[in-house]
């Protein structure tokens, strides 16, 4: 059976100061070579922890040693037939910094969906292996416009999607597109009003090609054409022959999330395992379609562990 596996990274594999503090403390003792870190639980147990590059605002995920191997054991060979893709939310300058770190994919997501990376290592003479579907990238142009402008200062870039940027920045909200270009975040202010306000905003200038979503407390504004759903849909039928260690048609989806922006790839899904609740959405969900999750009883990256070793189980018995 072939499996397609979607992964969200932030919140689901990668966890944060506020989730690691009540789990426990780092000792100091590392690895260096390894990279590994000594992180030692309420319970006085130890375990190998791996600290990930700080991202551009500043923040420094951990994911735990056991959860490189179980991936690893869930990517196995070519004849376990699956496939593994980090999809996120996070900056593509802040993913690229991370691969080093992270589990190794068959193919990368960022943006929310707006720029997919494959893996091609028998056809790629470049230092890293992964090469960007432009195709896919280009399917955006009538939402963030000509890519010939896409890294130059937003208030020079054309299209609906930095049109709603104007508006937005006329009107003080305070945005983040530092390595951005097919999206950018808005800083929540917490006042009731605001997802309405930004909603209105979109409406008048997004010309109906525009959407947002909440994504670890703030808003993420990108095309329609994007999205974590639409990019794992793109995936799903077109990476046949891409990923060059499987060429067949997936017949058993699942997405391993956490939050708002993963909902719909997650009742895309013919399953799905939750480390954590990050979101009201995906909380409705799970209490209308039960039996579409499998959720973790613990924390941080013991829970990331606990739903990497039930999908192994459940998906390749």
């Amino acid at each position: 059976m072939a499996l397609l596996v979607f992964a969200d990274v932030d919140g689901t594999l990668v966890h944060y100061d506020d989730v690691m503090g009540k789990l426990g403390s780092f000792s100091g003792r590392k690895d260096a070579e390894k990279g590994i870190h000594e992180f030692i639980d309420l319970q006085g147990n130890a375990h190998e922890m791996i600290k990930l590059p700080p991202s551009t605002t500043g923040m420094q995920g951990v994911l735990s040693n056991e959860t490189l191997s179980l991936v690893h054991q869930m990517r196995g060979n070519d004849q376990k037939e699956t496939t593994f893709v980090l999809i996120s939310g996070a900056r593509t300058t802040t993913m690229l910094q991370r691969l080093a770190y992270l589990p190794t994919c068959d193919a990368f997501v960022t943006e929310n969906g707006g720029r997919i990376f494959f893996r091609n290592e028998k056809q790629r003479k470049t230092a890293s292996p992964y090469v960007e579907d432009l195709l896919w990238l280009e399917s955006h142009k009538d939402a963030i416009g000509s890519l010939d402008l896409a890294f130059n200062p937003p208030q020079d870039r054309q299209g609906p999607l930095w049109d709603v940027y104007r508006i937005l920045a006329q009107r003080g909200w305070n945005l983040d597109v530092a390595g951005y270009i097919t999206e950018f975040r808005v800083v929540a202010t917490g006042e009731s009003s605001e997802e309405e306000t930004l909603r209105n905003a979109i409406q008048e200038a997004g010309d109906g090609k525009i959407r947002f979503s909440r994504n670890l407390g703030k808003y993420d504004v990108y095309p329609v054409s994007s999205g974590k759903a639409e990019a794992a849909s793109y995936i799903r039928n077109n990476c046949s022959g891409r990923i060059l260690r499987i060429n067949k048609k997936y017949n058993r989806v699942v997405a391993i999330c956490d939050d708002d922006n993963d909902v719909e790839l997650a009742m895309d899904a013919h399953h799905v395992y939750v480390p954590c609740i990050s979101s009201e959405t995906l909380r409705l969900n799970i209490h209308r379609n039960p039996e579409h999750f499998t959720l973790s009883k613990r924390m941080g990256p013991f829970a990331t562990e606990d739903m990497l070793q039930a999908l192994v189980k459940r998906e390749l018995p």
